[in-house]
């Protein structure tokens, strides 16, 4: 690159950057040549550079990039880009921390100004993850606020899925992280259904995650299953995650744990630890050893809980109790007795606290089910009465010495496994909050970043399975020409009655990209030319007839198409892209509203 390119210039190779580690490069190799800019266009630039810095887990270098950015957007009129890097800057600080007190101050921030901005997009985000900060009993009227403020929202604007499962999934884990699991699992099934819409894999698949455990806390196994058995069939598919079997194993661990099927749990979990270098997620790796200890445990085989418990790391101050439990399961290296009936205490326990306090507190706790029916007021109401159920309880067990020490360790095994959920939840629910990033706000389909991820993992998958897969570019022909004539607004107009019949005439398994203006790309697993072509026809011909009333004018659009196939051959998915591209521009050049195929392809 040289010096003397532009902001728009650096902007365009960034966008088109097919990984962090390129983009990121590319932005290191401009650092000198930036002073140059205008002070809102270096803010961005310092914004990309943190933001990529975090996706590489360089958190050091994202802080010092996004303070950066800024200390320079600060000084500007404030903006979007203001709300997003002080967003970002308070992800990675929860990366880095895990502590509120350091990162939620920005999220308060970023809502501060995005309230001042006229972009509900970004004022949804705002509020849904700022309600992640007032999550306890002591502010849950304050996170309620917050996504009922977001919910409402869509009375004025046109929110997008990817928005509505955030905001739910932020109310299921508002009522989750109180007890409320029968609350939290409803919503939690409105954000599956909104990922759904989308075709949101990774977000679908985290709600089945999360849904498998809300149904296991509601004792219903048969629907905690369903759940597994949606995760596996996910795990499945060809752009399926890449960790998407350890957490399936993962959980049907915790299925059978749950029936007291322990042989049966240590075996999935076996499955799951065999899979762990496949995710990044350290805490759900570190939980596993927790978990095949204690089914280890169960069944008898006291060696391999010790050693699996050796490997568990926990602060002991954060889950006082897992960390009793875990170092009773090391000692049972020595084969004692004595360890061996401390742990049977422990675990039951941990029973009678499930069994008996916990069906005690929800009795006392009432949600009306319907959110339009129930105030800020009464759900406080409801946690109070909740809080008084456990203090009535502890007054009740100091009857007696022994009693008191065990409602002492009830409750103190309640508080641990509420802040592991808190920590499962932030994990998984943030990295919902990223997934919006995957989408183009404007027309709802794939943006460039994420649509190139999608396309490795498809070509990936095609030679593997030996089968053809094909891409076709597609340019909006004279499409400058309804921007300058009728306005941009008119444009958009036309871009998402374009997509809308391009979703209509592709198939389920088919994925669409915007690469950027009017440009698109369509990308067909497991097709050969002869139907990529019946396709690319039917795609021509839809279009052409196709109307758009635009106020009192109506508007017609033809496109461009260039199909490239891979033909079993080890071409890569850039080698790809740049013969469907070559293939497009013949098609303009031979006039327009016509498809043109890859001249190489054989």
């Amino acid at each position: 690159m040289k010096a003397a390119e532009s902001f728009k210039g650096v902007n365009a190779q960034y966008s088109l950057a097919p990984d962090f580690e390129t983009a990121f490069t590319l932005l290191i190799d401009v650092k000198e040549d930036v002073t140059s800019w205008s002070a809102k266009e270096q803010g961005q630039y310092f914004q990309w550079l943190g933001s990529t810095a975090g996706e590489l887990d360089k958190l050091d270098l994202a802080e010092k990039y996004l303070s950066q950015s800024l200390q320079i957007l600060e000084s500007e009129p404030v903006s979007v880009h203001v709300v997003m890097a002080l967003l970002e800057r308070s992800f990675f600080r929860y990366l880095a921390t895990g502590d509120p007190n350091h990162y939620c101050p920005d999220r308060y921030k970023a809502l501060n100004i995005a309230r001042h901005l006229d972009d509900a997009e970004h004022l949804v985000l705002a509020l849904s993850q700022t309600a992640f900060c007032a999550t306890s009993t002591n502010n849950f009227a304050e996170g309620l606020s917050l996504l009922n403020e977001a919910l409402a929202l869509e009375d004025r604007y046109s929110i997008p899925p990817s928005d509505k499962g955030v905001i739910y999934n932020a109310l299921g884990n508002i009522y989750r992280f109180n007890g409320l699991h029968g609350k939290s699992y409803v919503y939690l099934s409105k954000a599956l259904t909104e990922w759904e819409k989308i075709d949101d894999y990774q977000g679908v698949f985290n709600m089945h995650h999360t849904l498998t455990l809300e149904a296991i806390r509601l004792a219903d196994f048969q629907q905690a299953q369903t759940h597994v058995n949606s995760q596996f069939a996910l795990a499945e598919k060809s752009n399926a995650g890449p960790d998407f079997f350890f957490f399936a194993q993962f959980n049907q661990g915790h299925v059978y744990y749950a029936k007291e099927k322990y042989q049966d749990a240590y075996n999935r979990y076996r499955d799951a630890l065999a899979l762990k270098e496949t995710t990044v997620e350290t805490a759900f790796v570190n939980q596993l050893y927790y978990h095949l200890a204690l089914s280890a445990y169960r069944i008898g085989e006291f060696s391999s809980a010790a050693e699996f418990a050796s490997k568990y790391t926990i602060d002991n101050d954060e889950r006082p109790v897992e960390g009793i439990i875990a170092k009773s399961l090391t000692s049972l290296l020595n084969n004692k007795p004595a360890s061996i009936e401390k742990v049977a205490s422990l675990l039951s326990l941990n029973t009678y606290y499930e069994d008996h306090v916990n069906s005690l507190i929800q009795k006392q706790v009432s949600i009306v089910a319907s959110e339009n029916d129930i105030t800020v007021a009464q759900m406080e109401n409801d946690i109070l009465q909740r809080q008084l159920a456990i203090s009535e309880l502890q007054l009740h067990k100091k009857e007696s010495q022994e009693t008191n020490a065990k409602l002492k360790l009830f409750l103190a095994i309640s508080l641990s496994f509420l802040l592991i959920l808190v920590v499962i939840s932030l994990v998984k629910g943030i990295s919902r909050y990223k997934k919006i990033a995957d989408y183009d706000h404007l027309t709802g389909v794939h943006n460039r970043r994420s649509g190139l991820r999608i396309g490795e993992r498809m070509i990936t998958q095609a030679k593997r399975s030996r089968e053809t897969f094909t891409v076709i570019a597609l340019d909006i022909d004279h499409f400058k020409v309804v921007n300058d004539t009728y306005g941009h607004d008119a444009g958009d107009v036309l871009l998402n009655a374009v997509v809308n019949t391009c979703k209509h005439t592709l198939r389920k398994h088919d994925v669409m990209v915007r690469m950027g203006g009017e440009e698109f790309l369509l990308m067909l697993p497991n097709t050969e030319l002869t139907d990529a072509t019946e396709i690319a026809q039917r795609v021509l011909v839809n279009i052409e007839r196709m109307v758009v009333n635009y106020g009192q004018k109506q508007l017609q659009a033809t496109v461009s198409l260039g199909i490239a196939c891979t033909n079993n051959s080890s071409q890569g998915f850039k080698t790809l892209l740049k013969k469907a591209d070559e293939a497009l521009y013949r098609a303009k050049n031979a006039g327009r509203n016509q498809y043109k195929v890859d001249e190489s392809y054989q």
